[in-house]
C-alpha cells in the first residue's frame, strides 16, 4: 500500500498495480525470513511469488516491469522493461542464467547492457546508479564474469572520478557526488581481481 523503490528514474514510474521487480524481490525475503526461522509456510509462498512473478512478466526474451488491471480486475501486462528489471528478476527470481529458457537475457547481459550501451535496445530502458549500477556488478561477479565486471566498473565510474576525485549517486552530474554506497565499487574490484587470480 506504500512506496516501492526499484530505481532513481523512470523504472519506479512502473510500479503499479504489480511491480514484478518488487515481486521477486519479495519472494527472496520470504525465503530468507523461511530459512531463518523454518516456517515453511514462507518457504511455500516465496516459491508461488517467485514463479507467479516469472510466468507474468518473461516475454520469452526479457522481463517486463509492471501489470495494471483493467476495468473487469484482470492483470495486463504493461510495454514496460527496465535494465534493472532484469537484474531484480535475475538476482532474486533464482534463474538459471545459464539455461537455454534464458539465453537471450544472458546475451542482453554480456552484450547490450553496460555503461557505454550507446542507444543499443531502447526499448529496455537503461540502468541508473541506485540500484542498477551494483546489481549488475553485483551479478557479473556471480557470473564469473571479471574481465566485463572490470571493464563495466571503469566505465561506471571512470569519469567521476576524473570530473571530481568522487563517486556519485546518479550516472550524470546531479545529486550527491560522494555517495556512501558507492563504496561497493571498491568490493567489487576486489572481488574481480580475486575472481581472476583463481581462473
Amino acid at each position: 500500500p506504500s512506496w516501492n523503490f526499484v530505481e532513481w528514474g523512470t523504472a519506479n514510474d512502473w510500479i503499479q498495480d504489480v511491480s514484478y521487480p518488487t515481486n521477486f524481490l519479495y519472494s527472496k525475503v520470504l525465503k530468507a525470513i523461511g530459512n531463518l526461522y523454518q516456517d515453511e509456510e514462507c518457504l511455500r509462498r516465496s516459491e508461488e511469488v517467485r514463479k507467479v512473478a516469472v510466468e507474468q512478466s518473461f516475454n520469452g526474451t526479457y522481463f517486463m516491469d509492471h501489470s495494471k488491471r483493467n476495468e473487469e480486475g484482470k492483470l495486463v501486462l504493461q510495454d514496460h522493461a527496465s535494465e534493472v528489471g532484469q537484474y531484480y528478476a535475475i538476482l532474486f527470481g533464482e534463474l538459471d542464467i545459464h539455461s537455454e529458457k534464458y539465453a537471450g537475457l544472458k546475451d542482453l547481459v554480456l552484450n547490450v547492457f553496460a555503461p557505454d550501451r550507446q542507444g543499443k535496445m531502447p526499448e529496455i530502458l537503461e540502468f541508473n546508479m541506485i540500484m542498477g549500477a551494483y546489481m549488475r556488478l553485483e551479478l557479473l561477479a556471480k557470473m564469473g564474469e571479471y574481465d566485463l565486471l572490470l571493464h563495466d566498473i571503469k566505465g561506471m565510474f571512470g569519469q567521476m572520478e576524473e570530473y571530481t576525485g568522487t563517486l556519485w549517486e546518479y550516472r550524470i552530474r546531479k545529486g550527491s557526488y560522494d555517495h556512501g554506497i558507492c563504496a561497493y565499487a571498491a568490493f567489487a574490484i576486489q572481488t574481480a581481481l580475486n575472481g581472476k587470480k583463481g581462473e
